[in-house]
């Protein structure tokens, strides 16, 4: 609920008219070491967001030990945004959720990175699934364009269910294929996996049709040994041969639709 609450805050809020709320966000210290450890691989510009974090969070921690981690109010997190990227509400919602992505309360994780295959899908909701799809195609940035792939969440949970692979993998490879369902060949061809390769795209009735063909390419790369995502990135067959941006862009969105599942799990309690 804090995460809700502080995006809306955030997000719809001019920063001129934030005040310190009582809501605070403590950081545990082992969150802290791998945000401290991630640092190197950011931009400029989430490494100075990060750095602006550490010394609040050093500056309200009374030990005075950094490793001791600390909290930090809505308010502060404003600030940050507003000092690093002034007006860029999305690049603010990317960083508030690489801080908050950990599961709160009796949430249990999901895997969605180290494995591609799976076999109990029981703990899943369809319908927060859904939802947090929708939100991911919600920050494609062809704003303009329909997306292909909203509302489709309920079909790749149910494709994943019958061909036991990872739903968060499986979907967040459609969304960065796909351009999050805006691509050419999404619109013209329901083919929102590229599947088929260039001069042999595929196309699909049904976007439907498309993400069960998926599903099958899928759990083939399981049956030939690509058990998780990164093998499957160095396949060189099913994705672009410039395998470690292809790796890191749909961790990245497994990531995302993983906090989105977990913070509407959270609001709905």
């Amino acid at each position: 609920m804090i995460r809700k609450i502080l995006l809306l805050s955030l997000l719809i809020c001019p920063i001129s008219q934030a005040k310190a709320q009582a809501d605070k966000y403590c950081i545990p210290s082992a969150k802290l070491t791998q945000m401290r450890d991630q640092m190197p691989s950011l931009n400029q510009d989430m490494q100075r967001a990060y750095n602006e974090l550490f010394y609040i969070l050093l500056k309200n921690n009374e030990s005075g030990d950094i490793a001791n981690a600390g909290c930090v109010t809505q308010q502060d997190l404003a600030q940050i945004c507003k000092n690093v990227w002034d007006d860029n509400t999305e690049m603010c919602e990317t960083f508030i959720y690489n801080i908050m992505d950990t599961p709160a309360g009796d949430v249990q994780p999901l895997p969605y990175l180290d494995y591609l295959a799976q076999t109990d899908f029981s703990t899943i909701d369809p319908d927060v699934f859904n939802q947090a799809v929708n939100k991911a195609v919600a920050r494609r940035k062809r704003k303009n364009v329909p997306s292909k792939l909203q509302n489709m969440g309920s079909v790749f949970l149910d494709q994943a269910k019958e061909k036991q692979i990872n739903p968060f993998i499986s979907t967040a490879i459609a969304l960065y294929e796909s351009d999050r369902g805006t691509s050419s060949l999404a619109r013209t061809r329901n083919n929102i996996a590229g599947l088929g390769g260039p001069g042999k795209w595929l196309t699909f009735a049904t976007v439907p049709d498309s993400i069960a063909k998926q599903a099958a390419t899928l759990k083939n790369k399981i049956a030939n040994g690509k058990t998780d995502l990164r093998t499957l990135a160095c396949s060189g067959s099913y994705c672009s041969t410039n395998t470690t941006p292809w790796f890191k862009n749909v961790s990245s969105i497994a990531k995302e639709l993983y906090r989105h599942y977990n913070a509407i799990l959270q609001g709905q309690k």
